[in-house]
Parts: structure tokens; C-alpha cells; sequence
């Protein structure tokens, strides 16, 4: 399986990629195991449905149920309410971190450059910058600390 995301990794989409990986296995088998590739677009007459079936799934692309785009809320929380588990208090703050850095372009709100240099979304920002387009490595490194 293949997941899908219409740019870089960000920490929006990693954190849908962890609840996913995490809760998602049912729904999506094969999912634990998926690679993480870029698909600007998909083709126009894709469901959720074909492209699982085909093998991919996409998160914030294509306007299926997991892309977040003319919406009031985050890929991962489409993912985390797809999944039944947006009211677990264990992902409360993952949840609220991934919106507040999506829609607000603050994950980490502390003023101390230190804090930000080494914050989660700062160590995203420096993969993305560093890897070479990498997407597989970048969410590689980012799982296991989530």
C-alpha cells in the first residue's frame, strides 16, 4: 500500500500517517507497512474506494475524506474521526499540536529560539530541507517519535 500526499511531509500529515498506522489497520490493510509517496493530483475520477482497492491511500490531496482543504479542521483530525478515536484523551494535545501548526503555522508557540530550533515541527522543517525530497525517510525518522 502507498500513501499519498500532495507535498512535502508536515506535521499535520505525519500525525495522520502515525493514527493511521496505529488504529487504522482494519480499515486499511497493509497500512503499518505502506510507503509515503507525493501525488500532487490524483486522477479525476478516483474514490477513496478505487484507490484503496488500487492500493493507495491519499491524505490532503484529491478531496476525499482525508483532505482537509475548505475545511475547518486538519488531516488528522478527518483521519482521527474516520477512525473513531478524535475523543481519546491520550491524542488530544498530538491532535491539537498537528492543527495549531496546520492552520496556524505555530506547532511549537514558544518564543525561545532553542525550543524552536528543536521542536518537533522545526526538526520536520530541517528533514524536508536536508533529505533530498526523501518523504519515505522523513516520515521514517518522525514515527517513532510521535
Amino acid at each position: 500500500m502507498k500513501i499519498l500526499l500532495p507535498t512535502r511531509p508536515q506535521p499535520d500529515t505525519i500525525v495522520a500517517i502515525f493514527l493511521l498506522r496505529r488504529f487504522g489497520a482494519e480499515r486499511f490493510p497493509g497500512i503499518a507497512d505502506a510507503t509515503v509517496e507525493i501525488a500532487a493530483t490524483l486522477p479525476y475520477d478516483s474514490t477513496l474506494e478505487k484507490l484503496v482497492a488500487d492500493g493507495m491511500l491519499p491524505i490532503d490531496v484529491g478531496g476525499g475524506p482525508f483532505d482537509h482543504h475548505n475545511k475547518n479542521e486538519c488531516a488528522s483530525e478527518l483521519v482521527a474521526r474516520y477512525l473513531g478515536v478524535e475523543r481519546d484523551p491520550a491524542l488530544g494535545r498530538l491532535l491539537a499540536y498537528a492543527k495549531r501548526d496546520d492552520q496556524e503555522g505555530k506547532g511549537i508557540i514558544s518564543n525561545d529560539p532553542i525550543d524552536r530550533a528543536f521542536g518537533l515541527s522545526g526538526l520536520i522543517a530541517s528533514l524536508n530541507k536536508t533529505s533530498g525530497g526523501n518523504t519515505q525517510k522523513i516520515v521514517s525518522i518522525v514515527l517513532p517519535l510521535l
